[in-house]
């Protein structure tokens, strides 16, 4: 998969290129006036693609950087200065923190252009790189 090629496509022209599980529906219940979103997911478990209106794909989640390494330019291990190197500026960034529900979070930063918003996720207590997501920039929180 090249994410930055497939992000706001629509899914249904490229599925047959990506082996997933299928379209699958993210919330089990809905609340009242809420709409379904939709998810993809790699069989293997490597990434995540999030759906939205008329299937087009809004944000691309990659849960093993190093599989994408040669897409990224960078994998788990690469600096931040690597990555400003290649993405720009940071536009935002978090601390760790710990959060009731969710539990661990590790400290993040994201770079916005144009075309895409990257958003990079370390491990707690760690600058490994654990999870990265590229964004359509009008889904970007």
């Amino acid at each position: 998969m090249k994410p930055f090629e497939i992000l706001g496509r629509n899914f249904n022209e490229i599925e047959d290129t990506l082996n997933h599980s299928g379209i699958d529906g993210v919330f089990d219940e809905l609340e009242e006036d809420e709409e379904q979103e939709y998810s993809v997911s790699a069989e293997d478990g490597s990434w995540e693609i999030s759906l939205g209106e008329g299937d087009v794909i809004e944000a691309i989640f990659l849960y093993n950087p190093d599989t994408f390494k040669d897409t990224l330019e960078f994998d788990s291990s690469s600096p931040l200065s690597v990555i400003e190197k290649l993405y720009g500026q940071i536009s935002r960034n978090g601390q760790q923190t710990y959060d009731e529900f969710l539990g661990e979070i590790g400290a993040w930063e994201r770079f916005d252009n144009t075309k895409y918003s990257l958003h990079i996720e370390h491990n707690f207590n760690s600058p490994r790189i654990k999870t990265v997501t590229i964004m359509l920039p009008e889904v970007a929180p």
